[in-house]
């Protein structure tokens, strides 16, 4: 067996000490030319002779179980997760966002439900991708002092109640119910951003994709209107600098639309300026008329949906 191991001395070090990160550091320590791949390789290899050769149930065999069992993209993921960076924290978060990303396709995708699953249902697609994926940037978002909060899962769109609810549509069957939101926790909880997943992954099904963008769009204009009224005495100027986001996951791809205000006339009160007209479609009775023109967004652009005033 002893022959078998490429680093026969580090199965002798203390058992605490038998981690991915040790391992590795010996491997490179010896040849700094390894490729990853054949480091990853070695280090499963090994590791799963050691398994075969301790006694069950002991912590060698935990130790050399959680070491064999990673696979290349583990590896990978476990390798970026040791960077040590001298930049300020907030690019240390986005390299930690990038690793928790990874974690998750790893974790939920590769090694859990499979591209079948994700293709089975926009739910699913949403539940073991999309909403992960948002939590993970939320998170980091959030260690870098921006006090927001993600809400998934079929959650009001309360900006667009509001603003039924003033030109007199009390119905609640009329209700916005987006995908998921990001609201602004220490700023009256405003509606910054909606998302919107609208099939399984890499489905395209063309009415629901138009549906939902056109959908989004008048919750856009909703959320904007709400955040001017909340703010109708600041500057116009202030103002403009607001952008409300879109993320609409549909196929393979992930679209992100943004809306802002131009410039323009400037009285007193915003809520004066920004009076978009809003409609609440209705699936069932929409889908058909938007359904030849698609999303009309351009996918990054800085500001494809701009509100005139």
């Amino acid at each position: 067996m002893r022959d078998k191991l490429y680093l026969k001395d580090f199965w002798t070090i203390e058992l605490c000490d038998w981690t991915i990160v040790n391992y590795s550091i010996k491997l490179f320590a010896q040849d700094l030319a390894l490729t990853r791949r054949s480091a990853s390789n070695r280090l499963i290899n090994g590791s799963a002779i050691i398994k075969n050769h301790v006694i069950a149930g002991t912590i060698a065999e935990t130790m050399a179980s959680t070491m064999s069992s990673f696979t290349q993209v583990k590896y990978k993921i476990e390798l970026l997760n040791c960077i040590v960076l001298d930049d300020p924290v907030f690019i240390a978060e986005k390299k930690k966002l990038i690793v928790d990303i990874c974690r998750t396709l790893n974790d939920y995708i590769y090694h859990n439900c499979g591209l079948e699953v994700l293709q089975k249902s926009e739910s699913c697609h949403r539940s073991y991708l999309f909403d992960r994926c948002t939590m993970a940037t939320t998170k980091y978002l959030r260690n870098v002092n921006h006090d927001i909060t993600f809400l998934p899962g079929e959650i009001e769109l309360n900006s667009m109640t509001t603003q039924l609810k003033q030109k007199g549509v009390n119905d609640g069957r009329y209700k916005y119910n987006a995908d998921g939101t990001l609201i602004a926790s220490n700023f009256s909880a405003i509606e910054i951003l909606l998302t919107e997943v609208s099939s399984g992954y890499g489905l395209k099904e063309v009415a629901k994709i138009s549906f939902d963008h056109y959908k989004a769009m008048f919750g856009m204009l909703a959320m904007i209107r709400t955040v001017a009224q909340l703010c109708e005495k600041a500057s116009f100027n202030t103002f403009a600098k607001l952008i409300i986001h879109f993320l609409h996951a549909h196929g393979k791809q992930c679209h992100q639309t943004l809306v802002n205000v131009n410039t323009g006339t400037r009285p007193q009160k915003l809520s004066s300026i920004i009076n978009p007209t809003i409609i609440r479609l209705n699936e069932g009775k929409h889908t058909n008329i938007v359904v030849e023109h698609g999303p009309m967004s351009v996918p990054n652009s800085p500001n494809p949906y701009p509100v005139q005033t």
